[in-house]
């Protein structure tokens, strides 16, 4: 028995990329209503700003005066790390990517809805155009 893309017509392109479309479509709709789903969450107990991504800022020193004449090394290299007071929000993150995702998504479907009036009757070349 044949299978679904061996029974498509190739003077056709529209039977293997409306598949393609309705999964853009259905994607654009998740994250979309994951985005919305972050802000909501997001806006209880605290507020968006909450919870918070520790940030660090690394700080180097090199002291040339610690060296012994035995030692290899004529250098002391001494890392700390610095804490900064103002971390990374997870909550705006997350709601950005979902909405960065539901957009390109978007800009799939919108440009895939002129594929009946394209000449070449697909949507990579209405993607293209």
């Amino acid at each position: 028995m044949a299978t679904y893309y061996e029974k498509v017509n190739m003077d056709n392109p529209m039977a293997y990329e409306l598949p393609l479309y309705i999964v853009n479509v259905a994607a654009m709709l998740f994250h979309f209503g994951f985005a919305v789903a972050a802000v909501i969450t997001g806006s209880r107990n605290g507020g968006m700003s909450t919870p918070r991504l520790s940030l660090y800022l690394s700080e180097t020193t090199w002291d040339n005066n610690t060296a012994t004449i035995d030692s290899s090394v004529r250098f002391d290299f001494s890392p700390s790390y610095r804490k900064l007071e103002n971390g990374l929000p997870l909550t705006w993150i997350t709601v950005g990517f979902f909405a960065v995702s539901a957009m390109a998504n978007a800009v799939v479907v919108v440009n895939g809805l002129d594929v009946t009036e394209n000449k070449k009757g697909n949507l990579s070349a209405s993607l293209i155009a």
